[in-house]
């Protein structure tokens, strides 16, 4: 199991701690429990964190969630951790999985390997749009290919 530290952007930021020097030690408790820990980095931003399978936000209380762009409140659950260690899904869990390839003028859009049609959480709130989901125009589309070769060659430089 890895354990992958992101900011929860619904907090205000805490002037009254060290943050990199609590995460640091928690990073040292997860280590020595047998975890393996991922540095807070930025995410690629053609592919979420959240729409990996085994990504999972435990809140506090147990309610499971998979975005943390929006607020850990009851209608955005996904589901429960029960006291001996299982995952109960919930519908919208099912929902996003449905909803994962995006509608079919995502999957036949040419920069779909690039952004995948959004997040699965966009998905979920642009059920039943027809055309692009992110409302991109051909022209940016054309910039969101040159991007990437761009940053693929200076990889290899």
């Amino acid at each position: 199991m890895t354990i992958d530290f992101q900011r929860v952007w619904q907090d205000a930021p805490r002037t009254d701690v060290d943050m990199p020097t609590e995460q640091k030690k928690l990073r040292e408790l997860f280590l020595q429990e047998g975890f393996r820990v991922n540095e807070l980095k930025h995410i690629d931003i053609s592919r979420c964190y959240a729409d990996k399978a085994n990504d999972i936000v435990v809140n506090y209380n147990g309610d499971l969630y998979k975005c943390t762009a929006r607020d850990f409140i009851p209608e955005n659950s996904e589901g429960k951790l029960l006291p001996d260690g299982e995952m109960r899904w919930n519908e919208k869990r099912k929902l996003r999985e449905q909803l994962k390839y995006g509608n079919q003028a995502c999957m036949a859009c040419r920069i779909y390997p690039l952004c995948h049609g959004s997040c699965s959480q966009v998905k979920i709130e642009a059920q039943g749009q027809s055309g692009c989901i992110r409302n991109y125009s051909d022209i940016y589309k054309t910039k969101v290919i040159r991007d990437r070769v761009d940053f693929l060659l200076e990889s290899y430089v």
